[in-house]
């Protein structure tokens, strides 16, 4: 089973690793409020990952695929929410922002919860990991549970990277570069957001 787990790890690193609105997320939230925030942002996409892995794993695709309506409705309020993040970073003071909020519980759970439902909101994932389970050689349910596990493991050990890295460059960076990192990545957000509505609406 370990080198199921592997295939599995390579795989949730390589679906997490291509840069895209979560990992802007990520970044904003390492420059901002440090690695706790970064890592955290990380464990809400690893465990959406974990979550349409498993759909995938157990052969769940199809009522995905009957029910097409809530792909597309996911998407589009997904998108919805990513632009709204993104008129928030780029118009916004980092010094207004959740980073320079205190520490809590609630907060954690809000950065956490964000993160999981926005990569949820994309189910296009789903699809991509059905194509990558192809090759993986599932067999049984016992191996599932251990792709799925290396999925998370992969997925995690990426955001773990992307915000320790982040954290480290972002101390060597002033405030007015990361004042513009914020409105480019702002404005990034924008474009994704934008995309997914587009693609859903026009997929529909």
């Amino acid at each position: 089973m370990a080198g199921t787990w592997w295939k599995g790890l390579l795989l949730g690193f390589s679906i997490a690793a291509p840069l895209g609105p979560i990992g802007l997320l990520c970044i904003r939230r390492t420059l901002e409020g440090g690695r706790r925030r970064g890592i955290l942002s990380g464990l809400g996409a690893a465990s959406a990952d974990a979550v349409y892995g498993s759909l995938a794993a157990f052969g769940l695709t199809a009522l995905l695929q009957h029910y097409a309506w809530i792909q597309t409705w996911t998407q589009i309020i997904g998108g919805a929410f990513i632009v709204f993040l993104g008129v928030r970073f780029a118009w916004v003071t980092p010094s207004q922002t959740e980073g320079a909020k205190t520490a809590s519980v609630s907060g954690f759970a809000k950065i956490y919860l964000t993160t999981f439902l926005l990569t949820l909101s994309n189910p296009v994932t789903i699809f991509a990991f059905l194509g990558l389970f192809a090759g993986a050689g599932v067999n049984g349910t016992a191996s599932a549970i251990w792709l799925v596990a290396g999925i998370f493991c992969g997925s995690m050990l990426w955001w773990v990277t992307l915000a320790l890295l982040t954290h480290w460059l972002g101390q060597l960076l002033n405030s007015t570069v990361l004042l513009w990192i914020n409105r480019l990545a702002g404005v990034a957000l924008m474009g994704f957001g934008i995309w997914s509505m587009a693609s859903a609406l026009i997929h529909h």
